[in-house]
């Protein structure tokens, strides 16, 4: 890569990136990860050793190739420019509008409060620059190893840092991305009373942080009232004694009662209102009890006033997906959480962390990549002083995650039968909820035998089944 620019401006942002292929497996260096599709006033052009170039000034002169984007069987839509040879010069440039908060970010950004960026590619990077206005009225960093030298200069009201020579981004077997040391920016909004929390320490930031801004997720406009009083009580009705115990089973009663249409079945997402997320509002409570539907974040909340009825005060931890991040301590920014857990500590018995807002999850399952990490809890003994921690989420015993298989082999005159039987317990379990439930039956069946026809080629699959 000769140069990747990210350069901010007021109002808007603009992009550039230039890149030199050398050979047949490089021509993946042409692939763009990140062109959003409010670009606009895009420039480009191919250009080869013998002069002729390629123009190119609009998002449908790319094309688009899926490319597996970590451990969730999700994928990312990478736009490749045109003309791509084994020998060739792409030049890209591209920008756009800030219009999100005080208009410093474009809007995808976590509505403007939180960007993030990480220098550097999967090749070798000649030179990678930010650019960022005088002017910019949210926070900036840059950080990363002390081996990367930084130029930093200011220029025509620009702060500019430029790094030169990065290596190629590489993930060695067992490890996180994260951990590489490559230059990250990160550009957010500090509260005013975070900035003079700020001197006070790390406790006192991370506790004023909860007050104004994690808190009232929970607690402020939540409306609790006569649908949800009446779904409560029915939920609560003979729940068990013990806090494990009686958070799990009234988490498998929630389940059952709402549905989460952020994760809906196919014969759920057929029949959901079509003007259903038009009006939906995840702390209207009432209505959510009412109608038993609820996104992700109106399940977390239910469960969280739910717990709080049921007697048990739970603590609230911030999570990091470490395939993006790791959490710090103490890098005082608010925004860098990716997902809220919450948790119920009984005596000798330690902490169960529910991932409510996980339809696929049975209670007290979490996703792997939230594990093994660090993470910022929040906990209270009165419902008022709440006091912030760091833990660490550990991994699950292997005894969690189960895959148990029955066989039976029937031998006939014409043919031999196999069948075969599985069940999931833990994250397999997860796994195959989230990979099936989405699906009409008959898909289900398909995608199942497919898989086995795949796996087991000597194998003639004449019926599957998910049940």
């Amino acid at each position: 890569v000769l140069e990747e620019r990210i350069r901010f401006k007021v109002r808007e942002m603009e992009s550039t990136y230039r890149v030199r292929i050398f050979s047949e497996s490089g021509r993946n260096a042409a692939a763009l990860p990140d062109l959003p599709k409010a670009a606009y006033d895009i420039k480009g052009r191919t250009v080869y050793p013998d002069g002729r170039e390629i123009t190119f000034d609009s998002r449908k002169d790319f094309a688009e190739r899926k490319v597996e984007a970590g451990g969730r069987e999700t994928s990312q839509v990478h736009m490749v420019a045109p003309g791509v040879t084994a020998d060739c010069v792409v030049e890209v440039r591209w920008r756009e509008r800030c219009d999100g908060y005080r208009d410093a970010l474009p809007r995808r950004f976590t509505n403007g409060l939180y960007g993030q960026w990480r220098l550097g590619n999967a090749y070798p990077t000649r030179v990678s620059a930010v650019e960022i206005s005088e002017r910019m009225p949210l926070a900036t960093s840059i950080n990363g190893n002390s081996q990367w030298k930084v130029e930093a200069k200011t220029i025509d009201g620009f702060r500019v840092f430029i790094y030169r020579d990065l290596p190629a981004v590489e993930v060695p077997p067992y490890s996180l991305q994260v951990t590489n040391g490559l230059p990250r920016l990160e550009i957010y909004w500090q509260p005013d009373p975070l900035i003079q929390a700020f001197s006070e320490g790390r406790d006192a930031y991370w506790t004023e942080a909860f007050k104004r801004i994690y808190l009232p997720d929970y607690e402020d406009s939540v409306d609790t009232g006569r649908p949800f009083k009446q779904v409560a009580a029915e939920l609560i009705e003979g729940l068990p004694e013990p806090p494990h115990a009686r958070a799990t089973e009234l988490l498998r009663r929630l389940d059952a009662r709402i549905k989460n249409m952020s994760h809906p079945t196919a014969e759920e997402r057929a029949a959901l209102p079509k003007k259903f997320w038009d009006d939906y509002e995840s702390k209207r409570l009432d209505k959510v009890a009412a109608s038993g539907l609820a996104s992700s974040r109106g399940m977390r909340l239910m469960f969280y006033h739910l717990l709080k009825t049921a007697g048990i005060q739970p603590k609230i931890a911030k999570v990091v997906d470490r395939d993006q991040d790791l959490f710090n301590y103490g890098r005082l920014n608010p925004w860098q959480f990716h997902h809220d857990l919450l948790g119920v500590e009984e005596a000798g018995k330690g902490v169960i962390w529910f991932d409510a807002g996980n339809r696929h999850a049975t209670p007290g399952v979490v996703h792997p990549d939230y594990e093994g990490v660090g993470m910022l809890v929040f906990q209270t003994k009165d419902s008022k002083s709440w006091k912030p921690s760091l833990e660490l989420l550990g991994a699950k015993p292997f005894t969690s995650n189960r895959r148990s298989y029955a066989f039976s082999l029937h031998l006939e005159d014409d043919s031999d039968r196999f069948d075969l039987q599985a069940q999931f317990g833990g994250y397999p379990e997860y796994a195959e909820r989230y990979r099936y439930l989405p699906l009409e039956p008959k898909e289900q069946s398909r995608v199942l035998k497919e898989q086995f026809e795949k796996n087991r080629k000597s194998l003639t699959i004449s019926r599957a089944e998910v049940m």
